[in-house]
């Protein structure tokens, strides 16, 4: 059974269009209002065709109301001791976006001002597939049982969540667990992630596609693990403050483009002189300036396996069909983990004005049954560990068993 999955994307170059043709502002937030430690007292700066809503200041690290608050027209969390997590009080479940395509939120990162110490964790960013009671009562990453990311002793409650940190990574999350980290070079700018749900049920999968400053940095899907819950919360580390601005929610009816890549079962597994496998591409837009070619390569050097073709080139009359590698391993004489593995690349090479240009990098990782001497383990009558047993592993054992006719704890004992 083929499974289809979106792949993980390393950093691209170009800029990817996130156009707001069609699209519906459900919520904004300027945060241009006087400065008050109750963000929701006032509701100047926030617009959109939900709006008013108001916040839950759901944890103050610092055990003060000013942990969270609105400083000089910009939201400043972590403010003080310990981290801050706010949400918007209402469910952005599947009523909410009629019949648009998916919806995007987004979030301009100003500032995380803390000391250097503990880079990764001093981070600012979002998340959402919370219900109401997980946003209210999920705390601290280190001394609560539930957080909004996730990535210490505290378990992540939001589906999905994505950070910048003071080190200059971007990192994504899935219920708690870190599935990837990309390089910035700046903790500052515009994170944005556009969803594309199948549904909001339960089990139903969704699409994330994730831009800071308008560059596509990953793509991934995962599945909503509570029916209709999907609370947006915002959650910030820092050891002065973290200072964010214009939060936006809206509709999407323009989906990114991208190429899907389909595994067997949802992976691809190979065997050294046996087994092969597929992977197959498909373009889900119109690349409209072509051609557009995808390049095939091994990572590892030397090259652990071989496809067929290395190349594939899509054109007009062509481009929506889908297109079959062929993946075979290359059956070395080395002895190897039993299933070991390496990962192919990816690189899509389209041409200027197209919707694909600077498309990131995709990285599929594949495992390797190793079909060499030894990698499986050895006969325990196999003495010399040639993977043959004959005469000449019986003249090791004698020669082991003439040297230990005397008792000595040295000595391997035959009798078991």
């Amino acid at each position: 059974m083929l499974r289809r999955f979106l792949m993980s994307l390393a950093i691209g170059t170009g800029l990817l269009s996130l156009s707001s043709d069609g699209q519906t502002v459900l919520f904004s937030d300027s945060f241009d209002r006087p400065d008050n430690t109750d963000i929701s007292a006032v509701k100047e700066g926030m617009s959109g065709q939900l709006a008013p809503l108001s916040y839950v200041e759901a944890f103050e690290g610092s055990g003060q109301p000013s942990s969270i608050q609105i400083t000089s027209g910009r939201l400043h969390m972590a403010v003080g001791p310990g981290m801050s997590n706010v949400f918007v009080d209402y469910n952005f479940s599947g009523q909410t976006f009629g019949t648009a395509n998916g919806f995007a939120v987004s979030l301009d990162i100003v500032e995380i001002n803390s000391a250097a110490s503990d880079a990764a964790n001093r981070f600012v960013g979002f998340g959402l597939g919370m219900t109401r009671e997980q946003a209210v009562t999920a705390g601290d990453i280190n001394d609560s049982a539930t957080t909004y990311r996730g990535g210490s002793s505290a378990e992540g409650v939001c589906d999905y969540f994505v950070d910048v940190a003071l080190d200059g990574h971007l990192r994504v999350w899935q219920c708690g667990t870190l599935m990837r980290t990309v390089a910035l070079g700046t903790g500052a700018g515009t994170l944005s992630v556009v969803f594309v749900p199948s549904g909001f049920e339960a089990g139903s999968e969704v699409t994330a596609t994730a831009f800071f400053d308008g560059v596509q940095v990953d793509r991934r899907s995962f599945c909503w693990s509570q029916s209709q819950a999907n609370y947006i919360g915002l959650s910030a580390r820092a050891s002065n403050y973290a200072a964010v601005d214009n939060l936006t929610i809206r509709t999407v009816t323009q989906v990114p483009p991208s190429l899907e890549v389909t595994q067997t079962d949802g992976q691809t597994l190979v065997q050294e002189g046996g087994l092969t496998d597929q992977i197959v591409l498909t373009l889900t837009a119109d690349p409209q300036v072509f051609p557009l070619t995808v390049d095939i390569e091994d990572v590892l050097d030397p090259n652990q396996v071989t496809v067929w073709p290395d190349r594939v080139v899509f054109n007009p009359t062509d481009w929506h069909a889908p297109r079959p590698i062929t993946v075979t391993a290359i059956d070395d004489d080395a002895m190897e983990r039993a299933i070991h593995d390496t990962m192919l690349r990816l690189s899509l090479v389209a041409q200027p004005d197209s919707p694909y240009d600077g498309y990131p990098e995709i990285t599929v990782p594949v495992q390797i049954m190793d079909n060499d001497c030894g990698s499986w383990g050895f006969n325990p009558a196999d003495f010399n560990l040639d993977c043959q047993v004959n005469l000449e592993d019986f003249y090791y054992f004698v020669q082991e068993w003439i040297a230990c006719s005397m008792p000595d704890p040295r000595c391997q004992d035959f009798r078991y």
